[in-house]
């Protein structure tokens, strides 16, 4: 197993955004960590997570669905480079750890979300 490069491991090397998995799941990890500095690799992070709980990974033939969007951050940023840099080795270091042990490291706390959060209803008058 190559834990420091989980990408070769296990499908992290390229953004996604879409996880598709039982409610359940979702909740037992938490969903996307709310703590990232940026959201590069935060998916990544959720992909070592899922499979260190013991989900497995379906690869799809083709892809479902793409949003075409400009990118948040540009890459021709220095201080964007070095951030990007910063977080890799991050997710690298946790996924030396998560699979190692094949213990999801869940870091939201139980009110993540809106968990917390009351949100007012409002109605709608349609013309």
């Amino acid at each position: 197993m190559h834990y420091n490069n989980a990408e070769y491991f296990i499908h992290t090397n390229a953004s996604g955004d879409f996880m598709l998995m039982h409610s359940s799941q979702w909740y037992k990890l938490r969903g996307y960590c709310e703590t990232f500095y940026m959201t590069t690799h935060n998916d990544s992070e959720l992909v070592i997570n899922a499979y260190a709980s013991g989900l497995k990974m379906h690869f799809l033939q083709y892809p479902i669905y793409h949003q075409d969007h400009d990118r948040r951050y540009s890459a021709a940023n220095p201080d964007i480079q070095r951030d990007a840099r910063i977080q890799y080795k991050k997710l690298q270091q946790q996924a030396k750890r998560v699979l190692f042990d094949m213990r999801p490291e869940v870091v939201n706390t139980f009110d993540w979300g809106l968990a917390g959060t009351e949100l007012q209803t409002l109605l709608l008058k349609h013309k």
